[in-house]
């Protein structure tokens, strides 16, 4: 079996997050700058795992990744699951965007979902929306978790 495709995958997965503009307006606000964006989001505010600092003090957005195999259907496939944490400060939760309903954490799940359900850039086929569970990391901190499948080649393909 191969475990490359969880790298290559957060690599996607984070890049496609990062990169929209409209994630990037809601999470740094007043601070967006489209040429520093991925300065301004990686390891900060967008991170490829799940982070929690119980600690924090600042009124932020968060959005984390993940991926896992849970199961290989035999030598040539194996499920892919895909884990993304989108969670705000309780503080900061009230705020709107046309085309968008539901407060800062709903609006943030709902932009990265519009990123990624149905993309056809990871696996055979398209992702797959499984779930989208609420989330409470801590008691400062609300959002949701949403769990995404989709099969792909268990070979060894190189990168």
């Amino acid at each position: 079996m191969t475990l490359r495709d969880i790298g290559k995958y957060k690599n996607r997965l984070f890049s496609s997050i990062v990169q929209s503009e409209d994630v990037a307006e809601l999470i740094l606000g007043k601070n967006y700058d489209k040429e520093n964006v991925d300065e301004l989001l990686t390891y900060k505010n967008i991170f490829p795992y799940l982070y929690i600092d119980d600690t924090q003090t600042q009124q932020c957005s968060y959005v984390c990744v993940e991926v896992d195999v849970p199961r290989t259907m035999d030598f040539s496939y194996k499920d892919m699951k895909v884990i993304i944490w989108c969670y705000c400060h309780r503080g900061i939760m009230k705020y709107s965007k046309s085309g968008y309903l539901g407060t800062r954490a709903d609006i943030l799940t709902d932009m990265v979902d519009r990123l990624l359900n149905s993309s056809n850039n990871f696996g055979l086929g398209r992702l797959r929306l499984q779930s989208a569970t609420y989330l409470v990391p801590n008691k400062e901190f609300y959002g949701r978790q949403l769990i995404y499948t989709c099969p792909e080649f268990n070979i060894d393909n190189k990168l």
